[in-house]
């Protein structure tokens, strides 16, 4: 929950959220908190290869404990897609595999719990908190922290 109050005192400091960028939360980790910093942008993702080696990073840092944040961005509304934000923080809480096994799919599902401190809108599509699947406690036992998606 540090990525949230980071990023509140951050817009107080300058002003505003616009004025802080809106879904950047790199300057304030930098700034506030003195964290070192590392940007990925998912639109530089060019191949699966590439895909592989975002995820092994953000898994690593996850792993060992980071403060991670993600952002949008896009228009200087709030518009959104799927229930995600333009120019909006969000805190990445974990990443994780889940173990899940269908007629199509053998492999684990790869993994981002994460909160929008606004706590208005949701992710909409395939995994989202009113997927049914969630409804099998086996599936919502290998979400950490004890988190219910649901």
């Amino acid at each position: 929950m540090w990525i949230s109050v980071i990023e509140k005192a951050w817009a107080k400091v300058k002003g505003s959220y616009f004025a802080a960028q809106g879904g950047r939360i790199e300057n304030a980790l930098r700034t506030l908190a003195g964290i070192p910093v590392e940007n990925f942008r998912m639109s530089k993702i060019r191949s699966q290869s590439q895909a592989h080696q975002f995820w092994k990073k953000l898994k690593d840092a996850d792993d060992r404990g980071y403060y991670m944040g993600a952002g949008t961005s896009g228009g200087q509304n709030d518009n959104n897609v799927c229930g995600i934000i333009n120019m909006h923080a969000y805190t990445v809480i974990a990443i994780f595999k889940l173990d899940y096994t269908n007629s199509t799919s053998t492999t684990p599902q790869k993994m981002i719990v994460a909160r929008n401190p606004w706590g208005r809108s949701e992710y909409k599509l395939e995994w989202s908190g009113s997927d049914p699947r969630w409804n099998d406690e086996k599936l919502r036992a290998q979400v950490p922290l004890g988190i219910d998606p649901r």
